[in-house]
């Protein structure tokens, strides 16, 4: 079976030396130099251990890594699409499987949108690849110039223009923006039956200031506007949430790192903005634990529309009260048969 594992910051000398390979292989078609040291040049390779919005995935075919893909949004045609395929290979040994194709779609699953994928027109494996995975996103296509084409398409039937949205980190410039959402959340919450969850104006100005200062608060903007809709603080690493390891109900059901989601709240001005900061989340690492209050129905509504699996019960020793834990993973999928 095939499936993705997101690159971690400590796999970093695995995919450089894996891309170093790849790259080997383009010069096929590109004439690419390598320095004094044997290696080819990767300009951006260090962004994507410190943009977010750049992803990179290992492929695994069960266990035995078998390819790599690299994801950021900066266009080929001067556009703003969502996703870029910037990399995209199965090694050698391992193709005429059927490999790239399961891969390319379970990338497409995970990062829904607008796409462009460029090709050269000389590689005929990757150019019969692309063309035949689009066929049915009726992909727009670009010629570069002779030899290098774009593929433009979109993933996903529901994406309009005016409410496209992009996520990036919270500077301290958006604290008086914060605060009106925290409060409208609040308020939200009070209303729909769970007034207790962020009581005494939490998050204080301290957290905030605290939070955005360490690079783990995030805002979602709409792009009509550049308008702040919403807010959240993502974590990822292996163990990261020392408040998820005493339970006392149920368990979690993957081991592995995870990535981590806390005070997500929205302005309810656009639909939807609380399903796409949790996808953006779990975009980044494909593992996700996020907790909530049991009178929180409208996030457990969200939460089981977005397939996340109800695993235990944690409880919170500054007030005595409890919060329902939720997890998504490929591996949480499979045990829960979906």
């Amino acid at each position: 079976m095939i499936r993705l594992a997101a690159v971690r910051p400590e796999d970093r000398e695995l995919l450089w030396n894996i891309n170093q390979k790849y790259l080997y292989e383009m010069t096929l078609y590109y004439d690419d130099p390598m320095d004094g040291q044997g290696n080819f040049h990767y300009g951006y390779f260090d962004k994507y251990f410190e943009e977010p919005e750049r992803k990179a995935f290992f492929i695994y075919s069960d266990e035995v890594l078998v390819g790599f893909a690299m994801v950021n949004p900066y266009s080929y045609l001067g556009k703003a699409p969502d996703h870029v395929m910037a990399e995209f290979t199965i090694f050698p040994a391992f193709r005429g499987r059927h490999y790239g194709r399961d891969a390319a779609r379970l990338i497409f699953d995970r990062c829904p949108g607008r796409w462009e994928i460029k090709y050269n027109e000389k590689n005929i494996k990757a150019r019969s690849l692309w063309i035949s995975l689009t066929e049915e996103y009726s992909p727009r296509v670009h010629h570069l110039n002779e030899e290098e084409t774009v593929l433009e398409f979109c993933t996903a039937d529901n994406i309009l223009e005016d409410n496209k949205m992009y996520i990036r980190k919270a500077q301290a410039e958006d604290i008086p923006r914060l605060q009106e959402i925290f409060a409208r959340a609040r308020k939200f919450m009070a209303e729909t039956g769970n007034p207790t969850q962020w009581y005494d104006n939490q998050p204080t100005l301290e957290e905030l200031e605290r939070n955005i200062a360490a690079d783990k608060t995030y805002v979602c903007v709409q792009k009509a506007d550049d308008r702040i809709i919403g807010t959240f603080v993502y974590l990822f690493g292996d163990k990261i949430e020392p408040f998820y390891n005493n339970l006392i109900e149920g368990e979690w059901l993957d081991d592995s790192p995870y990535g981590v989601i806390h005070r997500i709240a929205s302005d309810g001005t656009v639909k939807g903005t609380g399903a796409f900061c949790i996808n953006w989340c779990y975009e980044q690492c494909g593992h996700i634990r996020i907790d909530t209050h049991p009178n929180n129905k409208p996030m457990q509504g969200l939460l089981n529309k977005l397939e996340y699996t109800k695993c235990c019960v944690i409880p919170v020793k500054f007030d005595g009260s409890v919060r329902w834990g939720y997890e998504k993973s490929p591996l949480v999928d499979s045990l829960q048969g979906k």
